[in-house]
């Protein structure tokens, strides 16, 4: 019977299939102890019969095939591929191959592109996770991911809009919302903090913080602590300098409610990445049974070779030889000449002056054609604007107003550093909604007096709808009567605007086109201004993609345009348009 738990450290055993399909991240710097917990939990959930997959690119997690001396195999018959060590060859282009292979075993492995150019380390992880995670979908299973130096993968800043990283964030941004539902989790493990994606570090459920020095890593990890307000967040900065190699800080608010210190035990496998004992590893480990998938990539080795240029020249080099010695030019004799004659057609002048004439009229009638439909154009155009005009004309302003709820007078006010009243007075018996979440869940609720959905909730607060942290915060809006339900929507309540006090409201006109293109950035606002821009036209995904220069296949292209449908910014299905509510109120300003 394999175990349910895996003992981490002393006094914290966590289940085993929570942990694998959570999102959980190991922060630390160099010599903090982060591989060394790292390969603790996936030596457990290998334990407890849960596959794993290490996307490793720097070249030392085929350790966990070893015993601690490095000489002996270890407990884990784990293929590794790619790499120093790896039992088949493993090129950029097979990301594709080896994902379904694994998605279809469920099976472990790891995946070693440490010898891969930067390029090449992109190119495989994109294709691997997209096709990996629609596996899933298909054949769902607890599975961890596991992504050494992850920021390199899910970056806080893209730099080069041609470096295929836009896809490969978006790739695993996907799997880290909505992994969870098919059994897909994540391990990210890294040394800088402050350069892994904000939106993915938020998604995180559990985080074990090791020794950091930097003022920008322990300031992110600060931030995450206090967006889940969970208990040591006062002090978190103060303590990460001082702790020791292999103790731990960690957080899960919501997953399994721990918060605490611990010092990791060892791991069980050899320690390929503590230097300068790496040379013990040059044992020869007999090869695993990979033929099968070492089959599946024969058409990818073959492509490659087929493409190498120094094949492709070696080729060109012999055929030019051969040429050289094969070919004997011989000067041809001179033949009888040969006349020959060629009847040429005589065309009639009558037949050229008809064409030109018909030529002529048909120039003449386009031209007025065009001009008449140029003219009843412009009148539809000016009948739309008047009616556009009208509608916006008609519309009753929205104003934000917040009912002013009758107090009692105190005899003795203490002022509060969170809340004040309209009046002026501080009411010692409000409760605050602090500034976290769910004050920005209240605030997007403001901004929408109609309603919104969960998603939409999620989107503008920039907290994920099917995290806990969101539950948490629409349970304790609830409880204070700040939010009302109507089906599937959420509205604030007179409470509710009591309680958030000042906020701001959505700009109008122009200033409202450019909120959203600066709150989007990147590829979403270009699908955004294109969509503007070409209204009231509805284009095609490939045509979308096109003018945006986004791939409408790609996974990117689906996040942005599931970000904008989550704004109520587009409208459409199989075409897509801007939202006719946005363009009446573009359309007054004109854009940039």
């Amino acid at each position: 019977m394999k175990p349910a738990k895996i003992a981490l450290c002393p006094g914290l055993r966590l289940s085993a299939v929570d942990l694998a399909t959570s999102v959980t991240s190991v922060l630390g710097i160099r010599g903090a102890g982060k591989s060394n917990l790292s390969a603790v939990v996936v030596e457990g959930l290998l334990d407890a019969g849960i596959p794993c997959i290490v996307l490793d690119r720097v070249g030392i997690w085929f350790s966990l095939r070893l015993a601690p001396n490095g000489r002996k195999p270890s407990r884990f018959a784990i293929p590794v591929l790619g790499g120093e060590h790896g039992d088949v060859a493993l090129l950029p282009t097979a990301g594709t191959q080896v994902a379904e292979a694994l998605a279809a075993s469920h099976g472990s492995a790891v995946l070693d592109i440490s010898r891969f150019s930067k390029a090449g380390r992109i190119e495989f992880a994109t294709d691997f996770a997209e096709t990996f995670f629609e596996a899933k979908k298909r054949s769902p299973g607890p599975v961890c991911l596991i992504l050494e130096e992850a920021q390199r993968y899910i970056p806080q800043v893209v730099r080069f809009a041609d470096s295929g990283l836009p896809r490969c964030l978006g790739a695993y941004e996907e799997i880290a919302e909505q992994g969870r539902n098919y059994g897909v989790g994540l391990l990210l493990i890294s040394l800088r903090p402050e350069k892994l994606n904000k939106d993915v570090l938020n998604l995180s459920e559990n985080v074990f913080a090791l020794r950091m020095l930097g003022v920008h890593e322990r300031k992110a990890v600060a931030e995450w602590v206090q967006e889940h307000e969970v208990e040591g967040r006062e002090d978190v900065k103060n303590e990460l300098p001082s702790l020791p190699r292999g103790r731990a800080i960690f957080w899960s608010p919501v997953t399994f409610g721990i918060y605490g210190k611990f010092d990791v035990v060892l791991k069980s496998t050899y320690d390929a990445g503590k230097t300068p004992h790496r040379a013990l590893a040059s044992v020869a480990i007999e090869p695993l049974d990979l033929g099968k998938l070492e089959a599946s990539m024969t058409k990818v080795v073959e492509e490659a070779k087929a493409n190498d240029p120094r094949a492709l020249k070696a080729e060109i080099a012999r055929l030019n030889r051969e040429l050289v010695h094969n070919t004997v030019f011989k000067p041809a004799a001179p033949g009888p000449v040969v006349e020959k004659k060629v009847d040429v057609p005589v065309v009639p002048p009558v037949w050229v002056d008809e064409v030109k004439r018909v030529n002529a009229d048909l120039v003449h009638r386009t031209d007025r054609l065009t001009k008449l439909i140029d003219a009843q154009v412009g009148e539809l155009c000016a009948e739309l604007s008047k009616l556009v005009h009208l509608g916006v004309e008609l519309a009753p302003p929205v104003t934000v107003r917040k009912p002013q709820v009758p107090r009692p007078m105190l005899a003795h006010p203490v002022p509060h550093k969170n809340f004040v009243s309209r009046t002026g007075v501080h009411d010692p018996s409000e409760v605050s909604v602090g500034n976290s979440g769910l004050r920005r869940m209240l605030v997007a609720l403001a901004q929408r007096p109609r309603g919104l959905t969960n998603g939409q909730l999620g989107v503008r607060a920039g907290v994920s709808s099917k995290s806990g942290t969101f539950s948490t915060y629409l349970s304790r809006a609830r409880a204070h009567g700040w939010i009302g339900d109507d089906g599937t929507l959420r509205r604030i309540t007179d409470a509710g605007l009591e309680a958030l006090g000042d906020f701001d409201p959505l700009p109008e006109g122009r200033a409202l086109a450019d909120h959203w293109m600066s709150e989007l950035g990147g590829g979403a606002a270009r699908m955004l201004r294109v969509l503007v821009e070409a209204y009231p036209e509805a284009l095609s995904k490939v045509e979308l993609g096109r003018r945006a220069a986004i791939s409408p296949s790609s996974g990117t292209f689906s996040t942005y345009l599931s970000r904008l449908r989550s704004l109520e910014l587009v409208e459409g299905r199989g075409e897509i348009c801007a939202s006719r509510e946005l363009f009446e109120v573009v359309r007054g300003g004109g854009l940039s």
